[in-house]
């Protein structure tokens, strides 16, 4: 984000903006799990052009509960349900990123339900460009919860990638393009 650094932020810049073993054995928000098993890293092998052992379970410059949205599942035994309903979300406007800092850009979207629920079951990711993209949450936010205002059709936007007001549904972070939640979820 724009604002001040976190304490991972912290740790990262002192580390040269390099992932070091120190870096990644270190728990940046004091939540009990270290860096690298936040980021996908348990075992702090990753180098540069390589994909994480697996995917990241929580942000480590935030006390937050491990995200299992984010972790998923494989999707190699996946089957659709019968049932099932496609909901496609493409983010394909322009951005301008500074490379010597981190970037958080949200975009809102409304999504017409008709009072019906739906479930999140499976996500595919398709990038055009990978090297800039780490996570991405789906938050459902309910008119006005949002704590960036409404700012639907804006197009994206900087913010800080925390959305404290809503409910995240649907996540993705480096390794598999696809991640499916556990059985009966």
């Amino acid at each position: 984000g724009s604002g001040s650094l976190n304490a991972f932020g912290k740790q990262f810049m002192r580390a040269g903006y390099a992932w070091t073993q120190s870096l990644c054995r270190q728990d940046a928000d004091r939540d009990g799990r270290t860096n690298g098993e936040e980021l996908g890293d348990p075992d702090c092998i990753w180098q540069l052009g390589q994909t994480p052992a697996g995917p990241a379970v929580s942000h480590p410059g935030f006390v937050d509960e491990p995200m299992m949205l984010l972790a998923g599942h494989s999707c190699d035994d996946y089957e659709d349900p019968l049932d099932i309903q496609f909901l496609d979300l493409l983010f394909s406007s322009p951005i301008t990123l500074n490379a010597s800092r981190t970037h958080h850009r949200c975009e809102q979207v409304t999504v017409e339900t008709s009072g019906v629920n739906y479930y999140h079951v499976r996500s595919d990711v398709k990038l055009g460009y990978s090297k800039a993209l780490h996570h991405l949450r789906v938050y459902h936010c309910l008119d006005g919860d949002s704590s960036d205002g409404n700012r639907v059709g804006d197009g994206p936007y900087e913010c800080t990638g925390i959305e404290a007001n809503c409910r995240i549904v649907a996540g993705w972070a480096l390794g598999p393009r696809s991640q499916c939640q556990p059985p009966n979820v």
